[in-house]
Formats: structure tokens, sequence, C-alpha cells
């Protein structure tokens, strides 16, 4: 009877522990999983509170580690293994990905702490010394690298700014266009106009959908006070005389 208890309990353990793995792991891949498939199909993803997702991150990996060290006698499956061994790599790469993104100091460092927990757990689930030391270089560079990219994109993330100057209904409101005036500070900057489409866009608590907008216009940086912009019909945009199809 105790024996058999003794096993029922170190099944809660390892199931746990797994469950917290596969978690953090769907974690680490949503976003830029949903990223490049939205992109296929022509939509945006967006986090609609991004300093909310990047701390429960952290939660969840900051979790995950501590019950690998509580529970680190209880067995895990090849699959949770090689998901610890995959996660750094993937977390690197969504950190860079997501401070591009969302270029602020909380973002960073909480994705920062999310690849440190999936480089901890890497690092417990190999077994060998050698693997061990080499794991740890790896990662060690690695961590680095990101560590300037992401300082990079937060440096320059927020360089600049886009100001929608006017907006611009089509005759029977499918369409919108926006003259956008985008300043690059010393770099200069560009006006263009984007046309986008009403009743494309979804939000679902931390997470908005959206169809990308249409670019019919680059032009120099200072148009957008002088530009005519209107709609000849649904899909057909004049721009200063010149006709532009939507499609």
């Amino acid at each position: 009877m105790k024996k058999h208890l003794t096993c029922e309990c170190k099944d809660k353990k390892s199931r746990a522990t797994e469950a917290s793995i596969y978690i953090l792991f769907g974690y680490i891949v949503l976003y830029p999983a949903f990223l490049i498939l939205c992109s296929i199909i022509d939509y945006k993803f967006g986090i609609t509170y991004p300093t909310i997702y990047s701390v429960c991150g952290v939660a969840i990996a900051v979790a995950t580690v501590v019950l690998n060290f509580i529970f680190k006698d209880s067995s895990k499956t090849h699959t949770a293994i090689l998901l610890c061994k995959l996660s750094p790599v993937i977390a690197l790469i969504g950190t860079v990905i997501y401070v591009f993104n969302y270029p602020t100091l909380i973002s960073m460092i909480c994705m920062l702490l999310i690849s440190v927990c999936c480089c901890i757990l890497a690092f417990k689930s190999i077994k060998i010394k050698r693997d061990k030391i080499i794991t740890v270089i790896a990662y060690s560079v690695s961590f680095v690298f990101v560590s300037f990219i992401s300082g990079m994109c937060l440096l320059f993330g927020n360089f600049g700014s886009n100001t929608v100057v006017k907006t611009v209904d089509s005759p029977f409101d499918s369409h919108y266009a926006q003259v956008i005036s985008i300043d690059s500070g010393a770099l200069g900057g560009d006006t263009v106009v984007d046309v986008n489409e009403y009743n494309k866009d979804f939000s679902f608590i931390l997470f908005s959908f959206s169809k990308k907008p249409q670019r019919v216009y680059i032009g120099q940086w200072g148009e957008s006070d002088t530009i005519e912009v209107y709609f000849k019909a649904d899909r057909c945009l004049v721009i200063d005389e010149k006709e532009y199809e939507i499609k």
C-alpha cells in the first residue's frame, strides 16, 4: 500500500514537472509562430498588453525551473527532455523578435529572464559533463549576442515617430486611406499612404489580429501637408490626380 502511494506521488510530480515544461515551450513558441503564420495569410499579429504578456512569461518560466529543482528526481519523457534542449534556441530568437516589435526595457528584461530559465532547463537535461560545458559556452555567447541585439532594438526602436495626418473613407465605407508622416529624425522621413479594410480587426484578450494595410504610395517627408487624396471608387484611390488600384 505504501509503495503504491509512493509511486502515485512520483507520477503526480512527473506530470506536474512535464506539464510546466509543455506550457513554457508553448509560451515561447506562440508569439513567433503566430507572427509567421499571420504574415503568410497577410495579417498582423500583435500583443494587446506587451508588459503583462512578458511578465506572465517570466512567472511561467520561473515556476517551471522551480518545479524542476524541487522534483529533480522525477522522471521525464524523451519529448519533455527534447523540449528542454530546444527551448533556449527558440527563446533567444523569440527575444529578439519580441523586443524588436515591443522595444521597452521591461519587455527586454522579461524576455531575457525567460531565456535564462530555458538555458537552465536545458543544462539540467544534459547528463554528460563534456556536453554540459559546451552547452554553457554556447548559450553564454548566444545570450551576450542576443542581449546586444535587443539593446540595439531598444535604443533605436523608439527612434522617430509615425503621425496619421488625415484619414479618408471610401464611398461605401469598405476601405479607408491614411496619410502618414514618418519622421526618422536626422535620417529625414517619408510620407506614405496606406489603405485599410474595415471590419478586419479582431481582438482576443491579450492578442489582436488585423489585416495588413496596402501601401499604395511612398513620397518625400513633408508632402503630407499638401498631398491630395480621395476615393474615386471603393477600389480606386486618387493621389495627386494619379489613380491607384486597391486590391
